[in-house]
This record gives structure tokens, C-alpha cells and sequence, in this order.
């Protein structure tokens, strides 16, 4: 059953991400300045939904399984609230902004909740095996999916068969909630009390002051967070290409199930072979490839060519996949046990802050024109992850 949750789980995020399926819908309505800031402000709901996660999982016991079902529950409901304001038209940049936050709460305290299940019901190697084989296998769902309804794309209006994708991720959440429901509680053991935030804040400036090597994990932070952001930069660029072709979405979406599916293979390898630093380094520069081959795609003497976009969506979803595997492995191997989960926080919502103010810019330079320089920028900021990633550890020795 945790394979069943976390496989459904992850099909429903991918069909309704808010990194690249809901930018491209609200691009499509012209609504390039609601598109530029869903990012940031699911950021701002996870953190929040992490926040409020230790009271949730303290009050739940031994029930952590009812909090994901939970969340999948109130996912489920809110991407078709999405689809139903797209449909009509009808308060679509509310919608999709306040059901973003939403949902980025719900993720949040859903992933705390999961991750205390698996904590208690496997061994460290079975969960290892558990979280990638549940990314690769839902990777597969998606792809899947979304090929069994595109033969039916071509003759459907293209604005009407793009929310067909987010009803795919609703009744994704529903299946994802069936499962969690069927997990069962977990063995009993003792929960730590939750510190306020205002103490995890005060702890996590305390660290910034006292620890280098923290303060280098902060800077890589933030220099990476425009690699987390192409996603939705690239999304804006490809709908102002290819917005009104059939089935454009679904082989975006395609394409990001592929990069998710590989990430679950590579990373893992790059990690054992080259630590953090390798992982990081190869982001930042298969996210600068994704640049180079979207500048090349919109200078194509014939135009651009969708399944070239497909190739830039597949790269930056792969280089996205593996900030958050590197960031956790950075923290475990220089952290305490009792800090850990407070200086990610703290790292998390640093990278909120900074995502709200530049995920604005770059939604906004993605909808500049198809000239090349916003493309460009997106390259150098590329650059500078990578050049700093260098510094990043590579075989770190425990604390």
C-alpha cells in the first residue's frame, strides 16, 4: 500500500504540476503575471505545511496515514476546482493562486507525515528502495496515461483536452487517498514535542552565524533556485509557441515523467560515485544544456519544433530532480540528528522568500517576446549554480 500511495502520489503532482501544467494553462489564458508567481507562492504554502506538520503528526498518534489520505483528499478536490474555473473562465487567476498555496500546504504536511511513516514501518535500505522505485513507477503511470488519452486530443477543441491532464492528477489524489487510508497505523513510539518556529528561527540564525559550511549550504540554496523555477519559465516559453497546438501539454508532460523516471536511476549513481558536488555540478549544467537547447529551438530557421521543447522539459526536470536528494544529503552529513529537521526548514524558507521575488522576474521575461535574451539569463544564472556547486561538499564526513 505505500507503494500504491506514493506511485499515485506522484502521478497526481506531475498532471497537475505547479512548476509547469498549471503556468501553461494560465499562459493560455493570457495570464502570464498569475503564471509567473504560482511557484512561489506553493512554496510559501509548503513551507507553511511544514510549519504546521509537527502538531499535526503529534496529534495524529499512531494515525499518520489519515494525514496523507488527508492531503491526497484535499489535492484531489482542489486541481478539480482548477479544471472547473479553467472550463468556464470563470475567476481563473484566484483559483489557481489560492489553490496553489493550498496545495503546497497540504504537500507539505503531507511529506513530513509520510516520511514519519516510512521512518517507523521500514529500514533505512527498504526506504531508499521504496522512494525510488515509487518515483520510477509513477513516472511510468504518467506516461501511460497521458499517451492513452492523446490519440483523442486531435479532435477536441486544444483548450478543452489540456484540462483532460488535470483530471488525470484529481483522479490520481483519489487513489492515492484510497491507498494512505488503507496503510493502516503505525507502531506505536514516542513523538518528539515540536518546537515553536520562532524557536526553530532563532536556532537556524544561530547555525547561519556559528557554521561555514552552513552558510555555504544557504548560498547553494539560493544560487539554485532558478533551476527550480526553468521549469516554469520553460513552460511559459513553450505555451507562447505551441499553446494552441493539440496535445501540447500531454507531451510536456510526457516528457517531465521521462526526466523524473531517469532522475531515479542517474542520481542515485551520481551520488554514490561523485557525493553532493557531483550531483549539484551535473544540475546546474543539464539545466544550462536545457537553456542552450531552448535558444536554440526558438532561433530554428522553420520555427520551433514542440518535440524539441519536449527534449528541454525532460532535461530540466531531470536537472531539478536532484537539488532535493543533494540538499538532504548535504544536511544529514554535517547536521545532528535534532538540528536536521530544523535547518532544512530554515533552508526551505529562505528559498521560499527568494522564489517569490524571482519567480516573478522570470515569468515575467518568459512572456517578454521570443527574443533570445531572457533565455540567455536563464543560461548564465545556470553558470553561476554550477560554478558555485563546485564548493559544494563531496564525500563530507559525519558530524
Amino acid at each position: 500500500m505505500l507503494l500504491a500511495f506514493g506511485a499515485s502520489y506522484s502521478v497526481g503532482a506531475q498532471m497537475a504540476s505547479v512548476s509547469a501544467v498549471l503556468p501553461f494553462l494560465l499562459a493560455q489564458k493570457g495570464l502570464y503575471w498569475a503564471a509567473g508567481l504560482l511557484y512561489p507562492i506553493f512554496s510559501i504554502g509548503f513551507i507553511a505545511g511544514n510549519v504546521l506538520s509537527p502538531m499535526v503528526v503529534a496529534r495524529s498518534r499512531r494515525r499518520q496515514n489519515m494525514v496523507i489520505a488527508a492531503a491526497a483528499a484535499t489535492i484531489a478536490v482542489l486541481t478539480s476546482c482548477i479544471a472547473a474555473a479553467d472550463l468556464r473562465g470563470v475567476l481563473v487567476a484566484p483559483v489557481f493562486l489560492l489553490a496553489s498555496a493550498v496545495i503546497g500546504c497540504a504537500m507539505g504536511m503531507a511529506n513530513n507525515a509520510y516520511a514519519e511513516i516510512i521512518s517507523r514501518m521500514l529500514d533505512r535500505p527498504r526506504r531508499n528502495h521504496l522512494l525510488l522505485t515509487q518515483e520510477a513507477v509513477g513516472a511510468i503511470l504518467t506516461v501511460v496515461a497521458t499517451l492513452m488519452i492523446l490519440p483523442l486530443v486531435s479532435a477536441r477543441d486544444p483548450a478543452d483536452s489540456r484540462i483532460d491532464v488535470l483530471w488525470l492528477g484529481a483522479a490520481a489524489m483519489v487513489a492515492a487517498c484510497a491507498a494512505a487510508t488503507l496503510v493502516g497505523p503505525t507502531t506505536s513510539g514516542a513523538l518528539r514535542p515540536p518546537q515553536r518556529f520562532v524557536d526553530d528561527y532563532r536556532e537556524g540564525v544561530t547555525v547561519v552565524r556559528t557554521r561555514s559550511w552552513y552558510r555555504l549550504f544557504l548560498a547553494t540554496q539560493i544560487v539554485f533556485v532558478p533551476i527550480s523555477l526553468s521549469m516554469t519559465f520553460f513552460s511559459l516559453r513553450a505555451a507562447m509557441s505551441h499553446g494552441d497546438k493539440a496535445g501540447s501539454l500531454h507531451i510536456l508532460v510526457i516528457s517531465s515523467a521521462g526526466g523524473l523516471f531517469v532522475g531515479a536511476v542517474l542520481w542515485r549513481r551520481v551520488f554514490t560515485r561523485r557525493g553532493v558536488r557531483g550531483m549539484l555540478v551535473l544540475s546546474g549544467a543539464i539545466n544550462g544544456v536545457a537553456a542552450l537547447v531552448c535558444l536554440a529551438n526558438e532561433a530554428f530557421p522553420g520555427g520551433e519544433q514542440l518535440w524539441i521543447h519536449g527534449v528541454v522539459f525532460f532535461l530540466a526536470t531531470l536537472a531539478n530532480a536532484a537539488i532535493g536528494a543533494a540538499t538532504v544529503s548535504w544536511i544529514s552529513a554535517f547536521a545532528t540528528e535534532e538540528r536536521r529537521a530544523v535547518l532544512i526548514s530554515f533552508a526551505a524558507a529562505l528559498a521560499a522568500v527568494v522564489a517569490t521575488v524571482l519567480g516573478a522576474v522570470l515569468g515575467t521575461m518568459a512572456q517578454a517576446t521570443l527574443a533570445p535574451w531572457p533565455v540567455m539569463i536563464v543560461f548564465a544564472l545556470a553558470v553561476l549554480a554550477t560554478t558555485v556547486a563546485l564548493r559544494a561538499p563531496d564525500r563530507p564526513p559525519t558530524p
